[in-house]
């Protein structure tokens, strides 16, 4: 039986991996967050300067160097294009789903939960979604992943002490992917650990060197920054740390129930069987309530804060799929059932939403003939295994439903963003446009009033920033060692340089993005001018000569 699960966990990780990588680089970089961090590491790599990450030529210091690492070391394999970009954070998730594995083992001795767990840690949307878009949060739960992996194999003293020594190197490398709020996750989690199991704190030699071992890899980088930059320091510890905590910054304050309606959608549909049978599960083991009193912690810590983003929680996601397939096991066949039904509800409304899509014209939605015929193979074969295996009434079958219709997302979502750019906020079809509209050696674009990172990307051409109104264009200009990235950055607010913005238009080929609904402002009429074509792009418009 244990050989069993074990090869049925080799197919499923097979099945998933095919599934993440096709169609991988089908649609364009979106905006802001994914196109940010594809440029800062196309540009480490093109400047070969690794220690101060760059976003259009101004040093960005916003986040740790390591997704940008990772991210250049997809461009130096693959090339700059989207797989590239995006391949690491396909091969983090499957990692997370062996590690997810491998700690329901140790918590559970249960091989069979350890499948399930990972199959049903796949069917969370926050993952998905955070898995098609490329930022810091799959590397961040990655190596919190492997730190909590390798400090249960010590603690419950399966390994020798080097996995104490591999704990402290991956919450190093987890520190300079997203900076202090790794605490949170791996020191809630072995405290907790502690206390339930009443296991004492022992400072040994091994100890003291794995801490040592954190705080060289984990400061690596900050030290080398502020010994070059020492006004980072306080950049660092305020700006970065205590203002996201405590005041509202990024535009990111929300209501202290953020998380709440968050949680329940990831939990959807499984929450039908969750609110009934947490109780009954929080009385079976330790590991149980190890994993709810992280959750709670977790939850209500970062409710507590002002910043919130949805994604700043995924790295307790894992724990909630434990609990929902303890949970499933428990639960009365009725309740089985709601979740299959569900599951076969949600996956027929996706396929009859594309047909509507497909035959009935809606300005800005386009379903292809591809994506279409995929959806229904896809649909055949759901419905084919459901005949043959998931009609049963036992909790696996809605965890294998759940990865079916996430798969069917994932594999035709990815065709639906290609057809769909401006929904997903991509401007790969506008570059594209500039591209092939004329091949002028000095054709110049701007970006007026918005702060847009995947332009030059795809682009060859000089690129500039227009900063008017708008906050994304004020940059952090205040590292800077000269004032070189004044070329590139225009601020209009002044009037030598609304003048200069003018002049640049008036030779050359010359392309300049508006966003539609703020049209241009009126100082600056001499855009329409300059630039008598125009070319609608959904929420843009594209002025050129």
């Amino acid at each position: 039986m244990k050989q069993e699960n074990s090869r049925l966990f080799l197919f499923f990780l097979l099945v998933v991996a095919v599934t993440l990588f096709t169609f991988l680089d089908s649609w364009g970089f979106t905006e802001t967050s994914e196109a940010r961090y594809a440029e800062i590491s196309k540009e480490m790599v093109e400047t070969g300067d690794y220690l101060n990450p760059q976003l259009l030529g101004i040093y960005h210091y916003h986040k740790p160097p390591v997704a940008y690492y990772l991210t250049a070391i997809g461009y130096k394999i693959f090339g700059f294009n989207e797989f590239g970009a995006r391949f690491f954070l396909q091969l983090f998730l499957l990692f997370q789903l062996i590690l997810v594995y491998k700690i329901v083992e140790y918590l559970y001795n249960d091989k069979k939960l350890a499948l399930l767990s990972a199959a049903c840690y796949f069917t969370m949307p926050i993952l998905v979604m955070a898995n098609r878009n490329l930022t810091t949060d799959i590397f961040l739960t990655t190596f919190i992943l492997a730190a909590i992996n390798h400090w249960l194999l010590y603690i419950t003293r399966r390994s020798g002490t080097w996995n104490l020594y591999v704990y402290y190197l991956m919450m190093g490398i987890a520190f300079e992917t997203k900076g202090p709020v790794v605490f949170i996750f791996l020191w809630s989690f072995t405290i907790i650990y502690r206390i339930i199991h009443k296991e004492k704190f022992k400072l040994t030699i091994h100890q003291v060197l794995g801490f040592l071992l954190f705080l060289m890899v984990g400061s690596a980088w900050y030290v080398l920054v502020i010994l070059e930059k020492p006004e980072l320091l306080d950049y660092f510890l305020f700006k970065q740390t205590v203002n996201r905590i405590a005041n509202k910054s990024f535009h990111r304050d929300q209501p202290f129930w953020f998380y709440i309606p968050i949680l329940i959608g990831v939990l959807f549909p499984y929450v039908i069987a969750i609110f009934p049978k947490i109780k009954n599960v929080f009385q079976k083991s330790k590991s149980d309530k190890l994993l709810i009193y992280n959750i709670i912690f977790i939850v209500l810590l970062f409710s507590i804060f002002k910043t919130k983003r949805i994604f700043y929680v995924l790295p307790s996601v894992w724990m909630i799929a434990i609990l929902v397939v303890r949970c499933l096991k428990i639960s009365s066949p009725k309740i089985i059932k709601s979740i299959r039904i569900s599951y076969i509800v949600l996956t027929t409304l996706y396929v009859i939403g594309c047909l509507i899509l497909f035959f009935i014209n809606i300005e800005n939605i386009t379903i292809s003939v591809m994506q279409l015929t995929l959806v229904l193979i896809l649909f055949g074969i759901f419905i084919a295994l459901y005949q043959k295996y998931f009609r049963k009434q036992n909790y696996p079958s809605v965890i294998a439903m759940g990865c079916l219709f996430f798969g069917i997302l994932i594999i035709s979502g990815s065709l639906f963003m290609k057809n769909n750019r401006d929904l997903i906020n991509s401007f790969k079809p506008i570059v594209t446009f500039i591209n092939n509209e004329s091949d002028a050696p000095n054709k110049k674009v701007f970006a007026f009033d918005y702060l847009i990172s995947s332009v030059p990307f795809y682009t060859d051409s000089e690129f500039y920033t227009v900063n008017y109104l708008h906050d994304t264009t004020v940059r952090e200009v205040q590292f800077q060692d000269d004032e070189q990235y004044k070329e590139y950055l225009l601020n209009v607010y002044l009037k030598s340089e609304a003048t200069r913005f003018e002049e640049l238009l008036n030779s050359g080929k010359n392309y300049v993005l508006v966003k539609k609904k703020f049209g241009v402002y009126k100082p600056f009429q001499f855009i329409e001018e300059k630039l008598p074509n125009k070319k609608d792009f959904g929420k843009w418009i594209l002025y050129y000569n």
